[in-house]
């Protein structure tokens, strides 16, 4: 019984993640990276939950990991389709989008560094 909420905590994030990049238009690197950034996404959530409550999940190398994963995701999955359809004009906010991502992952990964 006490591996229950973990399975369904898995099966949870698992299936939102794979159903993300499974409704994602583009190739299939284009679809592993909608499917990856969500799982990020949870592991960085649930890092700063336990920041805030100040008890100790992760290591502090796990954590540096997460911290610089999340923030070259961002560049990953902005860079891609910029590479990929660089021939085409990109939407006029494009740029202005990614950078503003780019710095709020910045500043949750420094969050989730700092002691």
């Amino acid at each position: 019984m006490k591996k229950l909420p973990l399975l369904l905590f898995l099966f949870i994030v698992l299936t939102s993640a794979f159903m993300n990049g499974y409704n994602h238009y583009g190739d299939m690197v284009e679809k592993a990276i909608a499917m990856v950034t969500p799982l990020l996404t949870y592991a960085v959530i649930i890092a700063l939950f336990v920041k805030f409550k100040g008890v100790d999940l992760f290591s502090r190398t796990q954590l540096r990991v997460m911290a610089v994963l999340y923030v070259i995701m961002v560049l990953i999955e902005y860079g891609y389709p910029m590479i990929i359809y660089r021939d085409q004009t990109l939407p006029p906010d494009y740029l202005t989008f990614m950078s503003l991502q780019f710095t709020l992952n910045v500043i949750i990964a420094r969050t989730i560094i700092n002691e």
